[in-house]
């Protein structure tokens, strides 16, 4: 930090994300010579970065009631704690995403159920805890191993309660876990769920006959109070089978290979992205080669193919191509074009 202060002196304020370090960050911060006025510009429960994998191969989730400790010790460690240096803070996330789970950092259920973590939030910021709390989750556990083979059945137990003593549901889902979870907060797809595994599901436990197809899975369990509070927990399973793999999507069109849009990508490219030549603004990059044979049956329509370079080096490109031609030639696709998508400068 002191050499971020002495080569940049014109930076007011510094800006920190921090998950598993929150509670810390402001001591740590000051330690490591930290002068100027900081926000924490993003801060939650731990990442799958900062944790280890258990013996399973899977990231172990925290239940969303010890998760509302999480957002309470570094709100009140780094924030309230340091009053002349912390100027605020932005909590992450208030809404639902799925990122590893649908649950791992979502303080709101799709439906906009509330979870520990916004209660938790609710009262830092108002001083006060919310009329209605969220159920609170002890514990999910097998009995017996996590590992099984198709057409098994596993016994779960759940501990659970509600602080106001309110009646509570509760909703089993046996979901895979991603083959491939995402980098830099990607959109991801959620993962397929297998509702007929559920042989028996109470507030107390479930029985699951596990599926065909091998690999890692989610047992997740949700509790519900009826009065807008929810408490979420999960426990990973695996099968001991050949993994099946998943089936790709048919494409539809537009298709977008690489997007820095709000829209999901296609596929998350790796490693080198196309030739980067450099262009001036307002430069004619010229006619851009697909080399595509068109069907007979029908005449390819490429579109895009001849424009200015913008000022933010961004080109667009539209193809109207079926989805089945695209696949059939898409190894012809010179590497530096983008079908309908934005790209980075070439």
């Amino acid at each position: 930090m002191k050499y971020l202060h002495q080569l940049c002196p014109n930076i007011d304020v510094v800006g920190i994300n921090s998950y598993a370090g929150a509670a810390t960050l402001g001591k740590r911060y000051r330690e490591a010579g930290g002068r100027k006025p900081y926000v924490l510009t993003e801060f939650g429960t731990a990442g799958i970065r900062e944790i280890q994998k258990d013996e399973l191969g899977a990231f172990p989730e925290n239940t969303s009631s010890s998760k509302g400790q999480d957002y309470r010790q570094s709100y009140a460690g780094s924030v309230l704690g340091e009053p002349g240096l912390c100027l605020g803070s932005y909590v992450f996330l208030w809404g639902f995403k799925q990122e590893v789970t649908a649950t791992w950092f979502s303080m709101l259920l799709r439906d906009g159920t509330n979870l520990a973590p916004a209660d938790t939030m609710k009262e830092l910021w108002s001083g006060r805890p919310p009329a209605n709390r969220c159920p609170i989750i002890s514990s999910l556990g097998m009995n017996g191993s996590r590992i099984a083979r198709p057409g098994e059945t596993l016994t779960a137990t759940l501990e659970a309660t509600d602080p106001e003593g309110d009646p509570l549901t509760v909703d089993w889902i046996l979901q895979h876990d991603p083959a491939q979870y995402g980098t830099g907060g990607d959109a991801e797809e959620a993962p397929p769920t297998f509702p007929q595994t559920v042989v028996k599901g109470t507030l107390h436990g479930a029985e699951i006959k596990m599926p065909d197809g091998g690999g890692l899975f989610r047992l997740f369990a949700c509790v519900r109070d009826s009065k807008g509070g929810a408490a979420v927990t999960n426990v990973s399973l695996r099968i001991d089978a050949p993994v099946r793999k998943p089936q790709a999507k048919p494409a539809t069109l537009p298709l977008v290979v690489f997007s820095e849009l709000d829209s999901p990508a296609s596929y998350h490219p790796t490693g080198w992205m196309g030739r980067r030549r450099l262009a001036k603004p307002g430069q004619r990059l010229g006619r851009l080669t697909w080399r595509l044979r068109p069907e007979r049956s029908r005449k390819t329509q490429l579109l895009g193919t001849r424009r200015k370079r913008r000022r933010d080096g961004v080109i667009f490109l539209r193809s109207h191509l079926r989805p089945k031609t695209i696949s059939r030639h898409s190894k012809s696709f010179p590497r530096e074009c983008n079908t309908h998508s934005r790209m980075a400068a070439f």
